[in-house]
């Protein structure tokens, strides 16, 4: 068995008109697939030695399946390597867990920069939930950016400005100061605050 984990259903906030197309559109759509396939040619040996590892330390299934609210509202899946012990903290300390959500991106349930992925219970009531239903969510956004985790409502706050200002360019400005952002000097890691 490859992954663990299933879809649940959630309703969805009565006065929330979704759009037509995700935040971006085609052109951002674009950009995703080609990073994400790009990202797995070059991380491909990663990946396997990875899958490899969890499998040896901790079984199987190797990946997991957290649900989580993508556009419209729809419950989607996101994958990660299963982590538990002391390569699991490694594993999410270095943020390589959260790689197997370039299958996501490939999928169109994500996009490669979003708001962060929510679960049901943590979705903004009202007109707040906004932002998480009109974008897929990202595997990076700028609630990783900062030198510090912020709070849910400072995550909800960047991550309704970065729905409301989305530019493609800011895309490639967020993925460009990802890298150094995951994992600072100190070790300390960027997660999801509501993680």
């Amino acid at each position: 068995m490859l992954f663990a984990g299933q879809h649940d259903k959630v309703g969805l906030p009565s006065s929330h008109a979704t759009p037509l197309q995700p935040v971006g559109g085609g052109f951002k759509r674009a950009l995703d697939i080609v990073i994400a396939l790009g990202a797995l040619v070059l991380l491909s040996p990663l990946l396997l030695v990875v899958a490899a590892l969890v499998a040896v330390t901790t079984g199987h299934p190797v990946l997991c399946r957290q649900t989580h609210i993508g556009f419209g509202g729809r419950p989607i899946g996101c994958y990660r390597f299963r982590t538990t012990h002391s390569l699991g903290e490694m594993l999410v300390q270095s943020g390589i867990d959260k790689l197997p959500q370039l299958i996501n991106v490939l999928k169109g349930e994500m996009s490669c920069v979003g708001p962060r992925p929510v679960a049901a219970d943590d979705l903004p009531q009202g007109g707040e939930a906004g932002p998480y239903l009109s974008a897929r969510p990202g595997i990076t956004g700028t609630w990783q950016l900062g030198p510090d985790v912020p709070s849910r409502d400072e995550a909800a706050a960047l991550d309704s400005a970065y729905v409301h200002n989305w530019s493609l360019q800011g895309d490639i400005v967020i993925l460009l100061k990802t890298i150094p952002a995951v994992v600072r000097v100190d070790g300390s890691t960027r997660g999801h605050p509501m993680s």
